[in-house]
């Protein structure tokens, strides 16, 4: 039989996934919607590849560089499975811990898509492509179809000059996932996303009409949540978590993160498997 402190912390899980907030820093709850939007739309997620495979022989060096890649994730799925436990057990730990699973889960996937562009290009050069560099890459392999998703929301690329006239719902944001379809959440994280692009575009100081050419040819793929959300909780922009936010939706906060980086991993090594498969004959994760 369980104790009442087990039986109360059961309870407190139980009502903890709930999808209901208690605070009121409307900020915060806009970006907890947006981390329950990413949570339903990767689960069960799958990755397809649309790309002739030929088998390769690596030398030396690429097989000490995929192995380093290999043992680096290793490394970050351990720390977050053994923080998640940490976490679990002591709730109160998840509002230090906020900050940095997004940051893990992003080299994580970093480093899972370091792979992936080696796998399909067979270039040893892959292993030193720059963040946005790799970005872009990726989000060029969605928009030609050579990767596919399960999900369709995370196949959409989005021109920046539609974002700009979309027109949402006043308090879109703030909706509870069961109070909004999902098309206009879908719209309202891009158009956060979108946000995060022209401020990082307008901090080189760009003229007016590199920012009117930088709309009209760009696109933004939800897939880029892990990217920014990376850079918002590393380097700037965290008045989110300032205030008036319940311990219980700080753990719901980060419940839901931890979810979205364990669906995403699962996705992209099932790709990688099926790729190292073809490509090494081999499975490498």
């Amino acid at each position: 039989m369980k104790s009442t402190n087990e039986l109360k912390k059961d309870l407190a899980i139980d009502f903890i996934n709930e999808r209901t907030v208690i605070s009121s820093n409307k900020s915060f709850r806009t970006h907890l919607n947006y981390v329950w939007f990413m949570e339903d739309v990767t689960k069960d997620l799958k990755i397809q590849y649309n790309i002739n495979i030929k088998t390769i022989k690596q030398n030396k060096k690429e097989e000490d560089l995929l192995n380093k890649k290999i043992n680096l994730i290793k490394l970050i799925i351990k720390n977050l499975n053994e923080e998640y436990k940490i976490v679990k057990n002591n709730i109160g730990f998840s509002e230090i811990c906020i900050p940095w699973i997004a940051v893990k889960t992003y080299y994580l996937i970093f480093n899972l898509i370091l792979i992936i562009e080696y796998l399909i290009t067979c270039d040893i050069n892959s292993f030193k492509v720059g963040h946005k560099t790799l970005l872009e890459r990726f989000k060029n392999n969605i928009k030609r179809n050579i990767l596919y998703f399960s999900n369709d929301f995370l196949n959409r690329m989005v021109s920046c000059e539609d974002i700009k006239k979309w027109k949402l719902p006043p308090g879109h944001n703030l909706k509870l996932p069961q109070n909004i379809d999902f098309e206009n959440r879908f719209k309202g994280v891009i158009r956060k996303l979108f946000d995060y692009v022209i401020e990082d575009f307008s901090r080189d100081k760009h003229r007016l009409k590199d920012k009117r050419k930088f709309i009209q040819n760009n696109f933004i793929n939800i897939f880029e949540f892990f990217y920014w959300y990376r850079i918002k909780s590393n380097y700037r922009d965290l008045e989110f978590l300032d205030k008036d936010i319940h311990i219980l939706d700080y753990f719901r906060f980060y419940n839901s993160y931890f979810i979205v980086s364990k669906n995403f991993y699962m996705a992209l090594k099932e790709l990688i498997n099926n790729l190292s498969e073809k490509r090494l004959n081999k499975k490498i994760l």
